[in-house]
């Protein structure tokens, strides 16, 4: 493992190629740096660094942020990588195809994911682990996160570790799968497919509400606890109550 750290001044990367998955490449000091993703596969880690315009990840390109804070707008059409401690202070567009992947992992450990402003899902999300036991958690600090018609959430076992979707609502009009314990510290407005697959736990936090639109269908073979309420707007479900 390899890092290759940048301090100060401008970087300019929105051409040519710095490679190597298994390294680092560190962009901080209060510079500028600007860059697309084709030319950037390595992991990156960015520390008071000013990102100009809007980075746009192509259908088969990856961006890999492993820490830091990136300012610039995301417009996701590929595989969009978020490891240890992450911060989307710009718009994020989902674009369908795409994947968000929030993963937990030896070096980085557990993945913290936080977007600063609510966005509309439009293709999949995933909370996994790899290497051990690592924790994935995605933050959505304002407005809501919309899970359109054709996204799906995921959140998955992988290798161990804790799993939590924290904000302010869920709107999910698409499918959500829940294969790992989860926490579910935001209001979910279900109007689509929900799923707690068997021996898992989805835990809603106190004060949160799971409300149950027309046409939704929500499946439970493990466990719901809804330390909330549940509102029955009549949607169908099955293996928990909802009074």
């Amino acid at each position: 493992t390899r890092t290759f750290a940048v301090s100060g001044g401008t970087l300019d990367l929105s051409a040519g190629l710095v490679d190597g998955r298994s390294g680092t490449l560190t962009v901080g000091g209060g510079g500028t740096f600007t860059f697309v993703p084709a030319a950037v596969r390595t992991r990156l880690s960015l520390s008071a660094t000013t990102v100009p315009g809007t980075i746009t990840i192509a259908a088969n390109d990856t961006l890999q942020l492993i820490a830091g804070v990136l300012s610039a707008p995301v417009v996701n059409n590929g595989l969009f990588l978020a490891q240890g401690s992450v911060t989307l202070a710009g718009a994020l567009t989902s674009g369908a195809g795409s994947t968000l992947r929030v993963l937990g992992a030896n070096g980085t450990t557990s993945a913290n994911f936080t977007v600063g402003n609510g966005f509309t899902n439009n293709g999949i999300i995933e909370l996994t682990s790899i290497d051990a036991s690592h924790g994935a958690q995605l933050f959505v600090t304002a407005g809501t996160l919309t899970n359109a018609a054709a996204g799906t959430i995921t959140v998955s076992t992988g290798s161990g570790g804790s799993r939590s979707i924290n904000g302010t609502l869920l709107d999910n009009f698409g499918t959500v799968s829940i294969d790992a314990g989860t926490a579910a510290n935001m209001s979910i407005d279900q109007r689509g497919i929900l799923n707690v697959l068997p021996t898992r736990l989805l835990s809603i936090a106190a004060g949160r509400v799971l409300a149950l639109y027309p046409g939704s269908v929500t499946t439970v073979t493990g466990t719901i606890n809804n330390f909330g309420s549940c509102s029955n707007l009549g949607g169908s479900f099955t293996g928990f109550s909802c009074p």
